[in-house]
């Protein structure tokens, strides 16, 4: 993953220049993951590299995660290296019959079709309309400081979604996100307007996703998800 060099993100790994819509970015890696898994297509490790902006949010130079499987759960134990020293913890999340998670951390809930996509979604905020597999409209309930805000997703319906990372957790989405538009226009007038992000892809000789360019509202206020940002991502696949 490559995020646009600036201030807040100063890594000058693998620099590359990026054009979106006529406009050029100076882009550079804050991480390289890679991930194995198993013959039904569980994961069962992952390796993870980070730099600039991912390291400073990670509190981590690197990590390794493994994943081991029970008939009802799923183990994962995380070593962060650090340059404070070495951190490791482990959580157990519970899988139900489909082996899925229906719950994780932070009030999370959910239900999965037979093909593992989304049929319901909830979390600490509220919860979200899925449609087809894909989650069309999230939302972010009001806090004493910051104000409510929704999500609306748009997908490419001719293209199947991105792989999903850990499979538990269910497909990422039945199709291919290309455009969110965060509105705030009926809250609080601290930070009022429509905020649109847009997502763009470029696809391997297989169909296969091989980059994805995030592109946030220039001038976009901080705080908001994606506001002023670039991110290019980057995908190979092995497979046997």
């Amino acid at each position: 993953m490559k995020e646009l060099v600036s201030p807040s993100q100063q890594s000058q790994l693998d620099v590359e220049t990026v054009t979106i819509n006529g406009e050029s970015f100076q882009v550079s890696t804050t991480r390289k993951s890679v991930y194995t898994y198993d013959a039904y297509g569980r994961i069962l490790t992952e390796y993870n590299q980070y730099a600039g902006s991912q390291a400073h949010y990670n509190g981590a130079n690197s990590d390794s995660v493994y994943y081991q499987y029970m008939p009802s759960a799923v183990s994962i134990r995380t070593i962060r290296f650090a340059d404070s020293g070495k951190k490791e913890s482990i959580d157990l999340i519970a899988l139900n019959k489909q082996g899925y998670a229906p719950k994780r951390p932070n009030g999370y809930e959910a239900t999965y079709d037979k093909d593992g996509y989304l049929l319901t979604l909830k979390d600490q905020w509220g919860e979200a309309k899925v449609d087809k597999g894909n989650v069309v409209e999230s939302l972010f309930v009001d806090s004493p400081v910051t104000p409510s805000y929704i999500t609306k997703s748009e997908y490419d319906l001719s293209k199947p979604g991105l792989h999903s990372v850990q499979g538990f957790y269910g497909k990422t989405s039945r199709n291919l996100l290309i455009k969110q538009t965060i509105d705030e226009k009926f809250t609080t007038q601290l930070y009022p307007g429509v905020h649109t992000v847009k997502y763009s892809y470029v696809f391997n000789e297989t169909g296969n996703v091989k980059r994805q360019i995030f592109r946030g509202k220039d001038g976009e206020l901080g705080y908001i998800y994606g506001g002023d940002r670039v991110t290019v991502t980057d995908f190979t696949y092995s497979c046997p």
